[in-house]
């Protein structure tokens, strides 16, 4: 390994890069190893954490670029707030956590005066120094982009299906969560242009979905007789850089390895002598639509009129003259119009506003120092954003799961998938649900194993927590697996994080087979072997005939062709969604597909499926890396962007593949890292779709990509 001095806080720290780029720290204190993390993350990724605090700080028009769709990007995040929380309660934060996060704001400020990233002096731009609320800014804008905005983005779906005129027992139909929906309500509600699609959603450096897989296996089932862990999570992979940035720091004999998000100092996937973890989003619902009734800037509650509290908003802009506006806001979040026109508007609370995050911060702290699943799963309860799904495995052989993060206490019978009138106090939520009591967590299951992917899960005694969760095919494709080998191994393990067989399409293939006449696209369906590989044309038929059905049931169905077709085809409420739809076509009894014509509306989409040219999945579902800096508008000769290459996979296999267009651009869902850890030996094995650097110039740009493409891990 190459290696490096770097004068600490307290003493030199000694950085060592493995061949293929992966960081060594080396220090005597703690502080010293987070001062070390910051500053190797101000220089490999430096750009990428001051872009991103840009877009949360919504500066993106006063210090980037100056261009239409950056501005509403800063209206957008301008109208959240976050960066106004996390200035306002950074302080709450305990004096051991803070010194922590101090130190890694240093280094990664002493990195950006060493050498400011080149991408931003392009733009004119020296970053300020990196502070301690912008960490938190940062967990803040992760929790939000793609896992809080998936959330939102299907309660607006549905709020957007009332008012286009969708029948109401249709819609609890399709979503089982939908206790309650109060249309009259919803349709009397003022709107600007449709609600979805409308807003501007983020297009630059985040995700705008999030799942994945992970799961961890006893030692009973294993070769060594040692747990095995596993975690892929699954965001956006045509990128570059990627979205995690991999490191190993060792204080004395004490080392945590994995894998960080640049701009927090947390190892969010990892692991120690004693422990490892890996995380999924949960899909709970931490976030509500109240609809307000308003007039001259006030709201009325039960029996008064209340003035909103008011926060104005001034955005600088490069090539454009400042550019003002007031966000309007009360104990129910942020109103989506202008309350000084007299009627009813929408207000969107999410439990990541005020404090939210600083308990992650302090849990992710503490994790590291946890030496068996029993003590991580106490330390773990107090995170509070994002809800996720966490596996933990210790050297002492137990393995564990808990559900992190703080869910709202609502009332009984709502759920919170649709809105609620904002002035009857009966609706306020009410605390957050207790940790321990409402909550789940398991510690050594009897099956030996703990797998999740983003199905809802819930406490015994407790509410339902998740009304938009994903189904269960890559969980139950996961246990198949796991269930089909009396002893596995690592090789075994790594091989499944890459399997692409869809249950989605052993579920479908048998309802919509016998609507293709005879002929060679039937007997190509009859042979699939149901994998979404490169090489399959049978899975790019399948789809075909699946978005052409979706189209027939739903769009015809009440929800409108044209609109049906743009959310497919445009938006991610397809990934989002896709579970509720295929539990209506399988329904014999569904109102979407009434008895006496069921066979003609499925075989009229099987049709209009079938009028599709047909080609290879790897051409159909490949994908460019895109240098997250300039969005593919450099000649591909020089090397900012690298492919097309195939995305093998699909929405439901494990290894997830999904591509997909989103506010006028490309974007994908997939393995953004794989982690692979036994707990008999003290190494993880590892890939991601890119490398350490987000240089183009730099040999460790993309030192992973084609390991991560051909399914091989390195050893940290």
């Amino acid at each position: 390994m190459s290696a490096k001095r770097l004068r600490g806080l307290h003493d030199s720290v000694t950085i060592r890069r493995t061949a293929e780029g992966v960081p060594h720290i080396e220090a005597r204190t703690w502080e010293d190893a987070f001062y070390a993390l910051g500053w190797l993350h101000g220089r490999d990724r430096g750009g990428q954490i001051g872009l991103m605090r840009l877009l949360g700080q919504g500066r993106l028009c006063e210090k980037f670029a100056d261009e239409p769709e950056l501005f509403d990007l800063d209206v957008y995040f301008r109208r959240l707030g976050l960066a106004h929380d996390a200035q306002a309660h950074i302080d709450a934060l305990d004096a051991r956590t803070r010194l922590q996060i101090e130190a890694y704001c240093q280094g990664v400020s002493a990195a950006w005066a060493a050498r400011p990233p080149w991408v931003l002096r392009l733009r004119g731009y020296r970053p300020e120094p990196f502070q301690s609320h912008d960490v938190l800014l940062l967990i803040k804008l992760l929790a939000f982009s793609g896992l809080a905005e998936a959330q939102r983005m299907g309660e607006l779906f549905i709020i957007e299906a009332v008012r286009r005129g969708a029948d109401e027992d249709k819609l609890r139909e399709l979503f089982p969560a939908l206790d309650h929906l109060d249309v009259a309500l919803i349709r009397n509600v003022r709107t600007t242009p449709p609600l979805f699609p409308g807003a501007t959603q983020p297009t630059i450096g985040i995700s705008h979905l999030a799942a994945s897989n992970n799961w961890v296996v006893s030692g009973t089932k294993t070769h060594t007789g040692m747990p095995i862990l596993c975690n892929d999570p699954h965001l956006e992979v045509n990128r570059l850089p990627a979205i995690m940035y991999e490191v190993h720091l060792q204080v004395d004999d004490h080392w945590v390895h994995g894998a960080t998000t640049p701009g927090t100092p947390g190892i969010v996937i990892g692991r120690t002598p004693f422990l490892a973890w890996g995380i999924t989003y949960s899909c709970a619902d931490t976030s509500d639509f109240f609809v307000e009734r308003c007039r001259r800037g006030y709201y009325w509650r039960e029996d008064k009129w209340i003035p909103f509290r008011q926060r104005l908003e001034r955005i600088f802009r490069k090539k454009h003259p400042m550019a003002e506006f007031i966000v309007y806001e009360n104990d129910h979040g942020i109103l989506e119009g202008d309350p000084t026109e007299e009627g009813d508007y929408l207000c969107w609370k999410w439990c990541g506003f005020d404090d939210g995050g600083l308990g992650t911060i302090k849990a992710f702290a503490e994790l590291i120092h946890c030496r068996t699943v029993s003590e991580a799963l106490g330390v773990m309860r107090s995170a509070d954003i994002p809800t996720l799904h966490m596996v933990l495995a210790d050297r002492e052989g137990h393995i564990g799961y808990q559900l992190i993060g703080r869910v709202p206490r609502r009332r009984d019978g709502w759920s919170g998938l649709a809105p609620v009138a904002g002035w009857e106090a009966a609706n306020d939520w009410r605390g957050w649900l207790d940790p321990v009591r409402e909550i789940p967590s398991l510690l050594d299951p009897e099956e030996g194993f703990i797998v999740t992917a983003n199905e809802g899960r819930q406490h015994p005694d407790g509410p339902r927590l998740a009304t938009i969760p994903q189904p269960r095919y890559r969980r139950d494709r996961i246990e198949e697996l796991l269930n089909s080998r009396p002893s596995l191994t690592l090789n075994e393990v790594q091989a499944f994080q890459y399997d692409v067989l869809s249950l989605q399409a052993r579920r479908l293939l048998p309802l919509l087979l016998p609507y293709v006449p005879p002929g060679p696209e039937r007997e190509m369906l009859e042979s699939w072997d149901l994998r979404y590989a490169p090489e399959s044309k049978a899975a790019t038929l399948f789809e075909h005939i699946y978005r052409a059905v979706l189209i027939e049931v739903f769009g015809e169905g009440g929800l409108g062709r044209a609109w049906m077709q743009y959310l497919i085809d445009e938006t991610p409420l397809l990934v989002l969604l896709f579970g509720f739809f295929d539990d209506v076509l399988c329904r014999e009894d569904s109102l979407w597909l009434p008895a006496e014509r069921r066979d003609e509306i499925l075989a009229e989409g099987v049709r209009a499926g079938l009028n599709q040219p047909i080609e290879p999945w790897g051409g159909a579902n490949a994908i460019v890396f895109q240098n997250i800096f300039f969005g593919g508008r450099l000649p591909r000769f020089l090397g900012f962007d690298i492919g097309p290459h195939p995305l093998p996979g699909g929405r439901a296999t494990v290894h997830q593949g999904s591509k997909l267009r989103y506010a006028g651009r490309t974007t994908s869902f997939g393995p953004c890292y794989h982690f692979v850890t036994d707990l008999s030996i003290d190494e993880s094995w590892t890939n991601l779709p890119g490398g350490p650097s987000e240089s183009r110039f730099s040999r460790r740009y993309a030192t992973d990509l084609q390991r991560w493409r051909r399914g091989e891990y390195k050893r940290i």
